[in-house]
């Protein structure tokens, strides 16, 4: 009993861990997006008209715009973070979730489990286990890796020839 609940203790700060790496490179990823905005706008600001261009209809436009730089996805409504523009689901969707959650993730392979809590912490809700499963299974064809028990996004495994190389 003793090592179970120590193997539990080091599984949940484990997590933990990971889902604050996950926090900080998702923040990381938005203040570069940011960063490249302010860049376009100011690029914008010196062809429209330089310092003097904040009453160029063009830049209030981009300034009324919610999101200005076409590199950043709608956020969603878990928080703020922006789902990744290489998301091939709709912002907000479980799957955009757990898309997003495989494409982050600090190791390429997931499994079920890990993939639905990490998707529910980044909803802000539980998203079941009977609704991540058949997702999994939908996906699988087009965008997953199954090893196992183990799940990937395809493009974030290596190669098969690479490996066999190897």
């Amino acid at each position: 009993m003793v090592d179970t609940l120590t193997q539990d203790v080091i599984r949940r700060e484990r997590l933990r861990a990971e889902g604050m790496i996950r926090d900080a490179e998702r923040m990381t990823a938005e203040a570069r997006a940011i960063l490249e905005d302010l860049d376009a706008v100011a690029r914008v600001m010196s062809r429209v008209g330089g310092e003097g261009a904040e009453g160029s209809p063009i830049l209030r436009a981009i300034a009324a715009s919610s999101d200005i730089s076409t590199n950043r996805a709608p956020t969603h409504a878990g928080g703020g973070a922006g789902f990744s523009i290489r998301n091939p689901f709709k912002a907000g969707t479980n799957k955009a979730f757990i898309w997003e959650v495989l494409d982050t993730a600090h190791t390429i392979w997931l499994n079920a489990n890990q993939i639905q809590e990490r998707a529910s912490e980044l909803k802000g809700e539980d998203i079941p286990m009977s609704s991540i499963s058949p997702m999994l299974s939908e996906m699988k064809d087009t965008y997953l890796e199954r090893d196992g028990m183990l799940v990937a996004l395809k493009e974030r495994v290596p190669a098969k020839e690479a490996q066999d190389e190897q």
